[in-house]
């Protein structure tokens, strides 16, 4: 039985490539393609997949996932996509799709996808496995009420952290000391209950602090 696939992607070269690939396999046919989530409306169809990226003109990041299982509620979703961030991809999978591979994958594992979640089967690409496992994995990361607790100059720092700044670069940044930098540090760590850097860049990722764009 043949399996319809909409693709849903601004960029008009990444959709050539993609219908022309699945164009090499008779067991995939390409049944629509559209630019925005709303053109999912108009096409019509009953696919059972939809191959989407989590950057359209009307829709971003796990948003666009819930947005598109809206307007076609039957249809698996495969989301294609060149962000690797192990948060981003738990949000995409929480919010409803069923299967997640990078633009670095190579045909195969692309129809290997297809093929999974074609079948209801999550799929997850090769290289995020180790990364999503941990991130899934229970850790002591403070719980989102216990951000109040910190001040507008610690919230300030806990972001530059998460971006991957050093003391010096934030006490620059933020016109204060070094010394004064590792304070606030540490008092966000402490605060927090958090033990490592990861720890932290998870907890900023989650609260919204730092932009997964």
């Amino acid at each position: 039985m043949t399996v319809d696939i909409v693709l849903v992607e601004a960029r008009a070269l990444i959709r050539d490539a993609v219908a022309a690939l699945v164009q090499t396999q008779p067991m995939f046919r390409l049944a629509g393609q559209a630019e925005r989530l709303r053109d999912l409306v108009t096409l019509g169809g009953d696919p059972r997949v939809i191959v989407m990226s989590l950057d359209l003109p009307d829709g971003r990041g796990p948003a666009a996932v819930e947005a598109a299982h809206r307007f076609v509620p039957s249809a698996s979703i495969l989301v294609l996509s060149d962000v690797a961030h192990p948060s981003i991809v738990v949000q995409a999978l929480d919010a409803g799709a069923t299967g997640y591979v990078l633009g670095t994958a190579s045909s195969a594992q692309f129809f290997k996808a297809l093929d999974s979640v074609a079948r209801k089967e999550t799929y997850l690409d090769p290289s995020l496995e180790t990364q999503v496992g941990k991130w899934r994995a229970p850790s002591n990361v403070a719980p989102a009420t216990a951000l109040r607790h910190l001040s507008n100059r610690e919230v300030d720092v806990l972001r530059w952290l998460a971006l991957g700044h050093t003391n010096a670069e934030i006490a620059a940044l933020s016109g204060v000391s070094l010394r004064t930098v590792e304070t606030h540090r540490a008092r966000v760590f402490q605060k927090l209950g958090l033990r490592t850097r990861s720890e932290l860049v998870r907890y900023a990722f989650d609260e919204g602090l730092v932009d997964s764009h």
